[in-house]
Formats: C-alpha cells, sequence, structure tokens
C-alpha cells in the first residue's frame, strides 16, 4: 500500500502531494511555515510534528549543537527583551494576541467541535471535546495558537482497552476527519490526528472518558501501579484536559506572565539551547508554584513576577515543586525520585524537570542575562513577594 497523497491544506486545488512536498508546497505559496527544522531546515504546519520530526530523524545529530540558529520569519514587531524598560506595555504591544483574532479562531475551533461531537461515527461517539493548548488556557502568543482538541471515548474507560484500539481509533478518526468541510489530515502520531481546518492547526486527541472525581482517583491508583510502566504515556495523554482547566483558571495577570516568559524562551533561550528547551508546560507549572508562593496576588508588579521566576531558574538544582493548592493528588501519591524535581500537578507519575535531557544550564545562563537588564534594577526580594 503505498503513501498517502494529499491535496493541499489551504484549498488552492494543487496536489495530490506526499507529506514533505505539501508541507514544501505550503511554505512556498502560502507564507512562510514558523517551524523549521534547525538541522535540514524541512518546514512543518505545527511544533508537534516539528518535534516528532526531530526525536525521530535527528535524535542523538552530533553536529546539532554547532548548527547556526535560523532566524524565523515573523509576522509581528520583535521586541528585544533585553532593552524594553516596561514589560507590561510589551506584553500588550507585542506579545498578547489581539482580540479580533482569538475571536475568530474561537468560533472556528468551536464549529469544529461541534462537527466532532455530531458526526464522527457511533464508535468514535465522544463523551466531551475540550479544548487544550495554548488557545483552551488563554495562553496564545501573538501570531501563533497552538490547539488541541481533547476527545474524551464515550465507550472506552480503562487504558487496556485504549492502549489495544488507539491505532484502529486513530485510523477511523482520520478516515471520518476528512469528509468535514474545511479539514484537512497532515498525519498522525501515536496518539493524535494533526489536521488543519480554515487555516488552523489542529491536533485531535483521543482519550480515556474521566467522568468524575472518583474515576480520577481511580486513574491515579491505576496509572501508579508498577504494572502500569508500558501504558504511562496512554493516561498522560488523558490528563491534558486537566492541565488545561488548571492553567486556564488562573486569574489574566497571571496568564499574562506566562505570555511574557513564553516569549522570552522563544525569542532568547530557544536560540541558544535548541530542541533542550522546556516546554510551555515546564514554565507554566514553575510559574504558578510562584505565584501560589506569593499568596496568590490577583494584581502585582510585573516585573517583581518575573524576577522572582527568572531567580527561581537561575536556582534550578533547588527546584522541590509540589504545590499544595494546586497538585490533584496526595503528595505520598507522587513518584519522586530525585532531590530536584517538579511534579506535574495533574500527573503524579510526570516529574517535568527529570522528564527529560533539559538544558536547564543554558536556561539558567539566559536567565542571568535578563536579570542584568536595566528593567530591574533596583529589584529584589521577591521570592513570596509579588
Amino acid at each position: 500500500m503505498g503513501k498517502t497523497r494529499r491535496l493541499c491544506p489551504f484549498s488552492c486545488g494543487k496536489g495530490p502531494f506526499g507529506n514533505k512536498a505539501r508541507r514544501r508546497h505550503v511554505h512556498k505559496f502560502h507564507g512562510p511555515l514558523p517551524n523549521i527544522c534547525d538541522v535540514c531546515k524541512e518546514p512543518f504546519l505545527s511544533e508537534r510534528a516539528l518535534q516528532m520530526h526531530e526525536e525521530d530523524k535527528h535524535s542523538g545529530t552530533s553536529h546539532r549543537a554547532h548548527e547556526p540558529f535560523k532566524v524565523e520569519r515573523h509576522p509581528i514587531p520583535i521586541a528585544d527583551l533585553y532593552l524594553v524598560e516596561d514589560l507590561d506595555v510589551t506584553i500588550a504591544n507585542v506579545i498578547q494576541p489581539d482580540k479580533k483574532f482569538l475571536s475568530k479562531t474561537r468560533r472556528a475551533v468551536d464549529k469544529l467541535v461541534k462537527l466532532i461531537q455530531h458526526n464522527l461515527p457511533t464508535e468514535l461517539t465522544a463523551a466531551r471535546v475540550f479544548k487544550g493548548g495554548s488557545l483552551g488556557k488563554g495562553t496564545a502568543v501573538k501570531g501563533k495558537s497552538d490547539i488541541d482538541l481533547i476527545v474524551m471515548m464515550s465507550n472506552i474507560s480503562e487504558v487496556s482497552d485504549l492502549t489495544s484500539k488507539m491505532p484502529k481509533i486513530l485510523q477511523e478518526m482520520e478516515t471520518s476527519l476528512q469528509t468535514f468541510a474545511g479539514v484537512s489530515v497532515v498525519g498522525n502520531s501515536k496518539h493524535s490526528v494533526q489536521i488543519t481546518f480554515n487555516g488552523l492547526s489542529v491536533d485531535i486527541l483521543p482519550t480515556l472518558n474521566v467522568k468524575n472525581k472518583r474515576s480520577l482517583k481511580r486513574l491515579y491508583r491505576n496509572m501508579t501501579d508498577p504494572h502500569s510502566l508500558h501504558t504511562k504515556e496512554f493516561y498522560s495523554a488523558t490528563l491534558c484536559q486537566l492541565q488545561t482547566a488548571l492553567v486556564g483558571a488562573v486569574p489574566t495577570k497571571v496568564k499574562s506572565l506566562i505570555l511574557l516568559i513564553k516569549y522570552w524562551n522563544k525569542e532568547k533561550v530557544k536560540p541558544v539551547v535548541l530542541s533542550r528547551t522546556p516546554t510551555s508546560y515546564v514554565y507554566e507549572i514553575i510559574i504558578l508554584d510562584r505565584w501560589v508562593k506569593a499568596d496568590k496576588p490577583k494584581l502585582f508588579d510585573m516585573r517583581r513576577a518575573a524576577h522572582d521566576v527568572l531567580t527561581a531558574l537561575v536556582h534550578h538544582k533547588d527546584l522541590q515543586v509540589l504545590t499544595a493548592g494546586l497538585a490533584k493528588y496526595s503528595k505520598d501519591t507522587a513518584q519522586i525520585r530525585h532531590d530536584t524535581y517538579i511534579m506535574d500537578p495533574c500527573n503524579p507519575t510526570n516529574d517535568l524537570y527529570n522528564s527529560r535531557n533539559w538544558n536547564w544550564d543554558g536556561v539558567a545562563s539566559e536567565a542571568k542575562c535578563w536579570l542584568k537588564s536595566s528593567v530591574f534594577d533596583g529589584v529584589s526580594g521577591t521570592t513570596g513577594h509579588w
């Protein structure tokens, strides 16, 4: 059976293409794709697709660290964070997406959610569909919004069923999605189908149906069982909706701080540490932990808050994060195996600090650079005092 060939997702009538040719066509004729592989310069339609490519094709590539950094083309003006004097103004004018963009994006995603809820075959019936990614959390940066749709399957409540049926579920879901007007399937991974819908990149993740707190406690009990190690990733995908709800519920000012740190990570950290940069969710949990330690203020001085987060990153080896009031499980359930850790408050098996070989020293070095800038002149003693 030959490889799948698809038409252009922007409905220009060109194609059908293989995956690589299709990406290159979009990149050339419909605007530069922002996700470029640093090693082979191949463009990708989504950040997740790029990460999968890097892990599959370039894992352990010895010359990667010596590759010159390719500056991305940007739809927005770039502010050098080490030169700005007002963080709030920078967030408002450079980083935050405009309301028109968000409104248009949400309308499109709401339409897609309804299509999934009412038009999938009976065997793929969704009990609930959650908006994930930065759009669901309310932490999208201007010009870019990663979107996950978490589809809780009505007829699947055990991870053993999800594990055995996932290949068939993804295949049937891909076939069904291709019949929806405006939808073009880009590819798939072990846990998701990647599509474009009205120009948006969306990942569709089928998961278990977690109905209530009782079923969540049962889920935690099962996933921490030593015999469940080989199915850990299937449990983890199910908890995406909890992670989205956790970050989405914090005050607007805290989300603005998250946007600021995400922007700094993209513009200053990634060019240095490349593929070993911590994910946005890792930074989000560090920020939420510092916010709780500052007594959860709804309003605060952005300079002091950023100073506190950057200082924590400088001293990353001292991090021991399992935040009371945020964690959905008790501390004795958490699988803590290191002196330094950042436990995912939604997943007792996920130590975000040690989950991958993040370049924490590179992050700390960039944090030190920013702390030396004039915007932080006179700022000190920020731990617990925003």
